[in-house]
């Protein structure tokens, strides 16, 4: 893998070293990590970027609904708002973030807040959502003051941890031997169809430990949602638009659909502003559309109201996660983690 940075890697040891030591005071105690009596799931990865981390989590409430009250606690990166803050069903996307208003969604039932500290984000929820029977944490594999029951590694099939260099040099937030840490590893983002070879190659390429399974999961897009979240038909030419760190499996999707679009992209997690609205508006009008598609994600932080788009027809296309394989195996490891605690 071509390394990111590469004038900056003179400097991947030193970030690696001071992560390092962190990991050795939590391991020998000296930094204290809290447990919960309820059963607690953190996901998050390795590389900075977009690995499936919200997706996974709605994979997971989906398979524990009808099984127990599961909240959300994430830090609601890019909010506007401090500290620790409970998701109401009118939260917007600046009070909690847009991946949490994504997920509130897709699970408004499930009790949901956001904290930079994940201790005291749990401790909230629980005070104020009593009946919450268990927690995932979303995107917090490093955040190790929580004492997590099961945790979650992801990695995206092209760019895979075991490839990849400790910051500034690359963009993995800790060495590759964090992955031990993880009771799941799954790589995420896997093309449609998965050669055995090639899933043999990788997992041999994650040593994983003998207690680890290892699993391979996929984005299924289902049919887009119009602003009153009712299912409509993918169009056949529309305006792209996107906010999101990788692009590139949701163009090949469109593109396997024979659409014809024109793709409008901001950087991740970008806040849209009035100019951006118009920019929307005179694309939609260049490209001779009435039609913006966006991601779920996306379309949790756009104001569909704006007077520039409200003419626009605006629909979201939804995905959810299923596995090429050990999907089973990693599902009876979630449900018997979490009916057993």
């Amino acid at each position: 893998m071509k390394i990111k940075r590469p004038f900056l890697l003179l400097f991947s040891p030193i970030y690696a070293t001071i992560v390092w030591l962190r990991n050795l005071l939590f391991d020998f105690g000296i930094l204290k990590s809290k447990s919960f009596t309820l059963p607690v799931i953190a996901i998050g990865n390795l590389n900075v970027g977009g690995t499936g981390k919200t997706p996974h989590t709605l994979w997971v409430l989906y398979l524990l609904k009808n099984q127990k009250t599961t909240g959300v606690v994430s830090r609601g990166y890019g909010r506007s708002s401090k500290g620790f803050v409970l998701a109401q069903a009118n939260s917007t996307a600046s009070e909690i973030g847009d991946e949490p208003k994504e997920i509130l969604n897709r699970f408004p039932e499930s009790p949901l807040a956001v904290a930079e500290k994940r201790v005291e984000g749990i401790e909230g929820l629980l005070r104020a959502k009593p009946e919450t029977e268990a927690v995932v944490l979303d995107d917090a594999f490093q955040h190790r003051y929580v004492k997590a029951g099961l945790t979650i590694l992801l990695t995206t099939q092209n760019d895979r941890y075991t490839k990849d260099y400790v910051l500034p040099g690359g963009n993995l937030r800790e060495s590759k031997a964090g992955s031990k840490r993880a009771d799941i590893i799954i790589v995420t983002k896997c093309n449609p169809i998965l050669d055995a070879l090639e899933r043999d190659k990788i997992i041999a390429e994650l040593n994983p430990q003998p207690n680890q399974i290892v699993g391979f999961s996929y984005f299924d897009y289902g049919k887009p949602l119009d602003a009153k979240f009712q299912q409509c038909s993918l169009p056949n030419r529309f305006l792209l638009l996107t906010a999101i760190a990788q692009t590139n499996y949701l163009e090949d999707y469109l593109k396997s659909n024979k659409c014809d679009f024109e793709h409008l992209k901001f950087k991740d997690h970008h806040a849209f502003n009035d100019s951006d609205y118009e920019a929307m508006k005179a694309h939609c009008a260049q490209f001779g559309t009435d039609t913006l598609l966006t991601t779920a994600k996306d379309f949790a932080r756009l104001n569909t109201s704006h007077k520039a788009i409200e003419k626009l027809k605006i629909l979201q296309l939804p995905i959810s996660v299923k596995f090429h394989y050990g999907g089973e195996g990693i599902e009876q490891q979630i449900l018997s983690f979490v009916l057993s605690n």
